[in-house]
């Protein structure tokens, strides 16, 4: 069927009988829906606490607040650069803990978030660390909620279930504040895949900064402390064994450090990547360095031998015979000469 030009014919009388409303708000409907809706994204941090326990005269009062925002990753909501908080006052306020953009699939169709918290209670002289059940709390994130787009949220969870007592002994209550940026962060755009997968990337990169700096101490994998780094003195009165042990050693040192790099390198096209990847050069650079203690006895004396806590240290080709699994060259380690 084809209009004609002649403006006498049955077909332009019939189309000028139409309402202009309606075709108006025809042609605004196709538009709505020929158009994905467009989300804000979103970001969250910590700014305060408040935590009402009987303080235990043995514990320095440190904890270690996490967020859960990807499957099996908790990241660290602490002040940026520091995994632990002192919670010795009992309470802070404007904390600027680390800022952290929200993923779009911790936010459901009704606006509301999906908030989860665990918290460690450090102990550095043991390592029986107590881990504070997973708490979860819904927040809204409805447009009304916001003013200049910042959100205030308290968040208190009683983390042993002492709700029967009036003044409970183990209330702790976190502040939040999670900021509104008017990007397209939305899953049902291309714009907004991109970005939220380029922000979360940033949250990945930050948990990495934090890992590459405190390296040498226990790290907060999932929840658990996972020790990636050994330098232990090893006391014993066969060198030959001790030496298979400390080899063991280093190549698993080696092992996790270079696993860290290739995890790093991943995030090559994210925002303070090159900064990053230097703080990563250095630190093995520093960790090349690092000796393994061997004590033992010989002819009723006591002797002391260092090996390299890397195996990739040119030494331990020397030492063993065995070539290991260097960098890839174009990290540009600089690896040591041997002196065996």
């Amino acid at each position: 069927m084809t209009f004609s030009n002649d403006p006498t014919s049955e077909q332009t009388r019939i189309f000028d009988r139409i309402p202009h409303k309606l075709i108006l708000a025809s042609i605004i409907l196709i538009s709505f829906f020929g158009k994905a809706a467009v989300a804000d994204c979103y970001y969250i941090r910590l700014s305060g606490y408040h935590l009402t326990q009987e303080s235990d005269i043995f514990s320095w009062g440190e904890l270690s607040p996490l967020i859960g925002l990807e499957a099996g990753y908790y990241f660290h909501l602490t002040p940026s650069g520091q995994h632990i908080i002192d919670i010795s006052s009992g309470k802070a306020s404007n904390l600027q803990g680390e800022l952290y953009y929200i993923p779009q699939d911790l936010i459901d169709k009704n606006k509301q978030f999906s908030l989860r918290v665990m918290v460690l209670d450090r102990d550095n002289d043991t390592a029986d660390d107590l881990v504070l059940p997973l708490n979860e709390r819904s927040i809204s994130l409805a447009p009304e909620s916001f003013v200049l787009d910042r959100l205030r949220v308290d968040a208190y969870f009683r983390q042993f279930g002492d709700l029967t007592t009036t003044r409970p002994r183990h209330e702790q209550s976190y502040q939040f504040e999670i900021l509104r940026e008017p990007q397209d962060c939305s899953p049902d755009t291309a714009e907004g895949r991109a970005n939220d997968q380029r922000f979360r990337s940033e949250n990945y990169l930050k948990h990495l900064r934090l890992h590459i700096k405190f390296y040498g101490e226990a790290f907060l994998s999932g929840g658990q402390e996972y020790q990636s780094y050994r330098v232990p003195t090893l006391k014993t009165q066969s060198l030959v064994n001790a030496m298979d042990i400390a080899e063991t050693i280093a190549a698993v040192n080696s092992s996790e450090l270079i696993a860290l790099g290739v995890s790093l390198e991943k995030l090559r096209d994210v925002k303070n990547f090159s900064d990053v990847w230097r703080e990563y050069r250095r630190l093995v650079r520093r960790l090349l360095r690092q000796k393994i203690t061997i004590q033992y006895r010989e002819e009723k004396k006591l002797k002391k031998v260092e090996v390299p806590s890397l195996s990739f240290h040119p030494d331990w080709e020397k030492l063993t015979g065995n070539a290991d699994i260097l960098p890839p060259e174009n990290w540009k380690i600089q690896i040591p000469s041997p002196i065996f």
